[in-house]
């Protein structure tokens, strides 16, 4: 992940394994905030259920929306990270997968099924899409 480290981003990774299944778990530190707080994970029956009571953020992007859960409580930059078309596919991937994301201002969490081993280019254009590069 050199590109990263160009970018003035740090990279821990460590894995996981969690009810039988290996995760890969990503943790950037990233040189300026997103000024985002939120988590992003999949969706499930009582999930859809809460948000009959909680307004959740929708894009607009049908697929995203009914596969992503969205928890935050930066509602207004969150919405504007998610105008992003490359970086909903990449969170839409990455869940839809059976991994997670969690953003919290210069921190970045990421969930990835199995053992990720390589540098991953998905994974640098996610980070840098977060800066704004």
């Amino acid at each position: 992940m050199a590109n990263l480290a160009a970018l003035g981003v740090s990279v821990e990774k460590r894995y996981v394994t969690d009810d039988e299944r290996e995760l890969t778990e990503l943790t950037f530190t990233l040189p300026k905030s997103t000024g985002v707080q939120a988590t992003f994970s999949a969706e499930g029956f009582g999930d859809r259920i809460l948000k009959i009571f909680k307004k959740e953020i929708q894009t607009g992007d049908g697929i995203f929306d009914e596969a992503v859960l969205i928890k935050t409580d930066t509602v207004d930059a969150t919405a504007a990270l998610l105008e992003s078309t490359d970086l909903r596919a990449i969170i839409e991937r990455v869940i839809t997968s059976g991994g997670g994301i969690e953003i919290d201002g210069t921190s970045v969490k990421m969930g990835l099924p199995g053992r990720q081993d390589g540098t991953d280019e998905v994974t640098v254009l996610f980070v840098q899409t977060l800066l704004g590069n």
